[in-house]
């Protein structure tokens, strides 16, 4: 699947990629004033450019989400974190901006 041009502002998630949600490209995703902008649950293998996810509570939410998902754009001004990872593995975020991150596991993202 393909989707360009998203605005999801001022919900409880803006972006929900859920259950094996795989092979898609996002463009263009705006995700602000959420409570978390962009969450994958159990996703792989997705590519979301052109992020805008700002004065969120999270701005990039991962969970058991792994395996290339590639990210690109700007995640920041979040209250809590601008990307969080939690028991996700291999995911590429070397175009993303962002400052204030939680991954525990230390191999939720390479750079």
């Amino acid at each position: 699947n393909t989707l360009t041009g998203i605005t999801a502002n001022s919900n409880r998630i803006g972006i929900y990629l859920s259950s094996s949600s795989t092979n898609n490209t996002l463009t263009g995703i705006t995700a602000n004033s959420n409570r978390i902008g962009i969450y994958l649950w159990f996703s792989s293998n997705n590519t979301l450019t052109g992020i805008t996810a700002n004065s969120n509570v999270y701005g990039v939410f991962l969970l058991a989400s792994s395996s290339n998902n590639r990210f690109s754009g700007n995640a920041s001004l979040n209250s809590e974190y601008d990307l969080f990872c939690g028991g996700s593995i291999s995911n590429d975020i070397t175009g993303l901006s962002y400052t204030k991150v939680y991954n525990p596991d230390d191999y939720c993202f390479y750079w």
